[in-house]
């Protein structure tokens, strides 16, 4: 007949609480077990948290949070009001984005108007996209949807953010595309200008910029760059470069000074009175012509010519 276990540490069954508090204590070292332990049985340690939460006072623990003081706020600067007047006239020319509202559908989510007036609705947002067809700006409006961040909504579901949709939208609306054509190039547009947004504040997230991201936001602006200009030859916008030739016309008037005064209009090789006295002074043939040097012989002429 087997014997009884003497006690509970025999019996496996049942946990040892002098094993459980010896591994705990080789866990945190050779301090003491804290108070926590014996109150809440073996192997409950509790967090510095809950500690703390534990010691504080039961009226403490019990009052609710104090409101945020919100910063006094200065009147406004009249002198600025004129400006404000001048925004406002400006704003009131701008185009009016249709807008649009996430609700819940059967697959999660629908796009829908933001007013009862739904053919209102449909004409404003095929006008936004340039086109006349159902179908066209319902795949655009779905496209633009795939940009936006996913949030919860009051369901706890994930669904596209309505704020970023209706950003995506307006900006597509103030391009105002002509056809389908200009409105995909706006929807790549929108495309890149997140995308730009989105690396830029990755590459400043940390307090230092990172290179790779810096390298991708500088690439993502050109080609946002390239697309406005290609936005702006398909609308002929593109300024033309012009190259004017001017012929300039100089009149040059020489003016020679001789032994005989002044001579213009032509250029003289020699001053008038000497050419005279050269020619006047014609020597006969077989004579010697008298050289510029004294000192040597002079030149005989040849009695033929040729």
């Amino acid at each position: 007949m087997a014997a009884a276990p003497a006690n509970d540490c025999d019996d496996p069954a049942k946990p040892n609480s002098e094993a459980v508090e010896a591994r705990q204590r080789r866990s945190v070292g050779r301090r003491s077990l804290p108070r926590e332990i014996t109150e809440h049985g073996p192997g409950a340690l509790p967090g510095v948290a809950a500690r703390r939460a534990s010691r504080r006072p039961p009226e403490l623990a019990a009052a609710p949070p104090k409101p945020l003081r919100r910063r006094r706020k200065p009147p406004f600067w009249e002198p600025d009001r004129p400006y404000v007047e001048e925004a406002r006239k400006r704003h009131m020319q701008r185009p009016v984005s249709p807008g649009v509202r996430l609700e819940p559908g059967p697959k999660g989510y629908r796009l829908e108007s933001p007013h009862r007036d739904l053919e209102a609705w449909d004409v404003q947002i095929a006008n936004a996209f340039g086109t006349r067809s159902h179908s066209t700006f319902s795949v655009f409006l779905e496209q633009l949807t795939e940009l936006c961040p996913l949030v919860r909504d009051a369901k706890g579901d994930l669904v596209p953010c309505e704020l970023h949709l209706n950003a995506a939208l307006n900006i597509v609306n103030g391009v105002r595309p002509r056809n389908e054509m200009e409105a995909a190039l706006a929807a790549q547009m929108v495309a890149v200008h997140f995308m730009t947004m989105k690396v830029s504040g990755e590459a400043l997230h940390h307090g230092w910029t990172d290179a790779r991201n810096a390298a991708i936001a500088g690439k993502l602006a050109r080609t946002f760059a390239q697309q406005m200009d290609t936005l702006a030859r398909q609308r002929g916008r593109v300024g033309k470069q012009t190259i004017k030739v001017r012929i300039e016309r100089h009149e040059h008037r020489h003016v020679h000074i001789g032994e005989g005064g002044l001579e213009k209009g032509t250029q003289a090789q020699a001053p008038a009175r000497r050419i005279d006295r050269l020619a006047a002074v014609e020597p006969e043939p077989g004579a010697t012509v008298q050289r510029q040097d004294e000192t040597r012989d002079r030149v005989p002429r040849p009695r033929r010519k040729g």
